[in-house]
């Protein structure tokens, strides 16, 4: 890669700073469906590329929950080809957030704020479903009480086991 493409491609990089992306979700709170923004942005192009339990840092749930979904995400995302990230990222959950519905809600909101994918538009979406290390999606528990959390007009995207 020659000198103009290195800062070709972190100007790319730079120009994700000025985004913030918001994907909404559900989580089960008792045995009913409760809305949940998961808020995400890049903050700080890194030097090298990082993994991303490392360079994503995650606000608004318990920090073991935190921690699992992390370790979830990078799984996923390393067994589809994106095994690093170019920027650091802050996660957050909006109210406080608990439980793996949130998992494939959080890897969208990620791979929008990393540029690995660009936004469509999400705000008419409800979008839940657990994953597993190896980025396969996984039935989620209370799945009919997390679709009657939706808004009248939002389309609902979840694992087919659903």
């Amino acid at each position: 890669m020659t000198g103009f493409q290195r800062r070709s491609v972190r100007a790319e990089y730079h120009d994700l700073l000025d985004q913030s992306h918001t994907v909404n979700s559900a989580m089960l709170d008792g045995v009913d469906g409760r809305l949940v923004e998961v808020q995400s942005r890049a903050i700080e192009v890194l030097k090298r590329p990082t993994p991303w339990a490392k360079a994503v840092t995650i606000a608004g749930m318990p920090r073991s929950e935190a921690a699992d979904l992390l370790q979830r995400i990078g799984g996923a995302l390393s067994q589809y080809g994106y095994p690093y990230s170019q920027v650091k990222i802050t996660l957050n959950f909006f109210p406080e957030g608990r439980g793996s519905s949130l998992d494939l809600a959080a890897v969208v909101a990620i791979m929008l704020a990393a540029g690995v994918t660009r936004e469509q538009d999400m705000g008419d979406c409800l979008i839940f479903g657990a994953l597993d290390l190896l980025g396969d999606l996984r039935h989620t528990p209370g799945s009919l009480a997390l679709c009657l959390a939706a808004r009248d007009s939002q389309r609902i995207i979840a694992p087919e086991a659903n």
